[in-house]
């Protein structure tokens, strides 16, 4: 190899690298910016919780493969920069190849910025988390099924998060999860706080969260109608959590 020097790629690929890292620097900063309005939101609607939560693990995975494609675009860019000097056989490919990594992370943190304000995010995490709950899409697709009017679930759900709640203020949990009195707590903490205070067993605290992730996702997805084991399995947990109830 033998010493070439044309100024045009020093420039071209030092300069992209600084620009990139700039650019995706700004992105992951206005992230997690971003992530923390979700848990605002989440905070002022408990009912956007696990929506929240699948929707940042969704921004997670992009934003992972973001970070990757910015650290080879970087590398690459800069590796090209420093044996720009040399002749060698490949160095047309070689600044092709890099060009087109540069390309391809400018191309992804544009689509990043897309989800991250897409309007529709929260619509589609519901869409997500319905195709991972079997027992709630059954209903939807199968007519076989008995199935049960929202406004009849939502209506014994009312009462079980009623009873939920007056357990826990009976019990004093509200004291146990460290949490502001004059706020409305959410129902997940105190499920879980029950379930650390041994008034309920670990399959009853999985049937608790399943039913509230249920309710969770009727009031944000286009759902009517529900498989009607999920609601008799509501009734139970409504009558257990009355027997637990101080007389």
């Amino acid at each position: 190899m033998h010493y070439q020097g044309p100024e045009n790629i020093y420039w071209l690929f030092s300069s992209s690298a600084q620009s990139i890292a700039a650019l995706i620097g700004f992105i992951t900063a206005g992230f997690y910016f971003v992530l923390g309005r979700y848990d605002n939101n989440t905070t002022n609607d408990s009912t956007l919780d696990e929506i929240n939560q699948e929707v940042q693990r969704y921004l997670f995975v992009k934003v992972r493969i973001l970070c990757g494609l910015t650290a080879i675009s970087i590398i690459s860019s800069l590796a090209l920069v420093y044996v720009n000097g040399f002749d060698f056989q490949f160095k047309n490919l070689a600044v092709i190849v890099v060009s087109l990594v540069n390309i391809i992370t400018i191309l992804w943190a544009i689509f990043f910025v897309v989800k991250i304000i897409d309007p529709q995010k929260i619509n589609k995490a519901v869409d997500r988390l319905l195709k991972t709950d079997k027992e709630l899409l059954k209903p939807i697709v199968d007519t076989k099924i008995q199935k049960v009017a929202i406004s009849e679930f939502i209506e014994v759900f009312t009462s079980f998060e009623d009873s939920v709640r007056t357990i826990c203020s009976q019990f004093k949990l509200n004291n146990f999860l460290s949490v502001d009195s004059n706020k409305a707590e959410s129902l997940s903490l105190l499920i879980r706080a029950m379930y650390q205070k041994g008034l309920v067993d670990s399959a009853t605290f999985n049937q608790m969260n399943e039913v509230n992730k249920i309710r969770n996702l009727i009031i944000h997805g286009e759902i009517s109608m529900i498989d009607k084991r999920i609601f008799d399995m509501l009734i139970t947990l409504l009558e257990k959590m009355i027997s637990i109830q101080i007389k």
